[in-house]
């Protein structure tokens, strides 16, 4: 390899975007960081970029031609901590199960690649939901490890399905305070991200975490649909939502989509914000065919049974038709 020009990255702009082209272990492994492109090549800054070994690797993860420049391994190493801080909380813990029985193969890879994404400690359980005291042996097991996601795998059909999400979901969210992310599908990678926002009571700050978490492994974009109740047709064309009107809203609803705006722009999301006419099922329906979402972020349900019902049931009712993960947040 021919000798490369050093660069000093002092007054080297970096971006965000353009380092996670390179999964962190390698950035890391080789010192490695992309600090430019036109479009067609990007330039990487390597602390040795004459080592055959590792300009190769991290060549060939990119898909794009490279060119190599060196720079101070401590001044890369202090950009990559930027983006991938070394003081980083303890992993995440993911708990998997089957509760129809044995793990079905076409749905582990998306587990598997989901904790590699996150760099998450994966726990597979595999026994079948087949009685009460199973539920409870789960939960026990929950309560052990302390999982911070539940992945509940389901690869049966759509009508058996809706029966076990009812006997084994409904009881999980109820008896534990863990997000539940339901597989029946694969939809993987992660590229669309649909955030579905009720104007009740439900926190939102867990469900923007997770968004947050899968937009940084993933070139990512998120839309945020706010489900608002149908305008009565008595009212005709007086009256209209309008997303202006929302955003600039002070009642707590418009306060909750003002901040999850502000954590996405904070956090140089790609998103957009929609409003959709109809029933809160009909205006999810439309965005995910029409927007071919790869995943849906629902707060669950309020416990409250009285609240439950005065505000209908969005998120249960999801699953009657849903052929894509659903991951329901507490």
């Amino acid at each position: 390899m021919n000798k490369t020009s050093y660069l000093h990255l002092d007054y080297i702009n970096t971006d965000p975007k353009l380092i996670k082209m390179i999964p962190q272990d390698i950035a890391r492994r080789y010192h490695a960081l992309p600090i430019a492109t036109d479009g067609k090549r990007i330039t990487i800054a390597m602390a040795y970029p004459e080592d055959v070994e590792a300009s190769t690797e991290v060549a060939s993860s990119v898909n794009a031609s490279i060119c190599f420049v060196q720079a101070d391994s401590n001044a890369i190493d202090q950009r990559l901590d930027e983006i991938w801080p070394t003081n980083q909380a303890p992993k995440l813990r993911l708990l998997a199960w089957t509760p129809a029985g044995e793990i079905d193969p076409t749905l582990q890879p998306y587990t598997h690649s989901l904790a590699g994404q996150l760099n998450a400690e994966l726990e597979e359980i595999n026994f079948s939901c087949n009685n009460r005291k199973a539920i409870e042996k789960f939960v026990a097991d929950a309560d052990n490890y302390q999982p911070d996601l539940i992945i509940i795998q389901i690869p049966i059909p759509p009508p058996m399905r809706q029966l076990l999400i009812d006997c084994v979901v409904d009881k999980l969210l109820k008896k534990l305070n863990t997000s539940i992310l339901i597989v029946s599908h694969q939809r993987w990678p992660i590229k669309r991200i649909l955030i579905g926002i009720r104007d009740s009571d439900c926190p939102y700050e867990t469900a923007m975490n997770w968004v947050l978490r899968l937009s940084r492994i993933n070139d990512t974009s998120v839309t945020i649909l706010p489900l608002l109740p149908p305008i009565p047709l008595m009212y005709g064309s007086f009256i209209q939502h309008s997303a202006r009107t929302l955003l600039k809203s002070d009642d707590p609803f418009g306060k909750k989509i003002r901040q999850i705006v502000k954590h996405l722009v904070a956090e140089d999301v790609e998103s957009s914000f929609k409003i959709r006419e109809g029933t809160a099922m009909e205006q999810l329906r439309s965005e995910i065919e029409e927007n071919n979402i790869d995943l849906v972020v629902m707060g669950a349900e309020p416990q409250n049974n009285f609240w439950r019902w005065l505000i209908g049931e969005t998120v249960n009712n999801l699953y009657l038709w849903l052929d894509r993960p659903l991951l329901i947040t507490k």
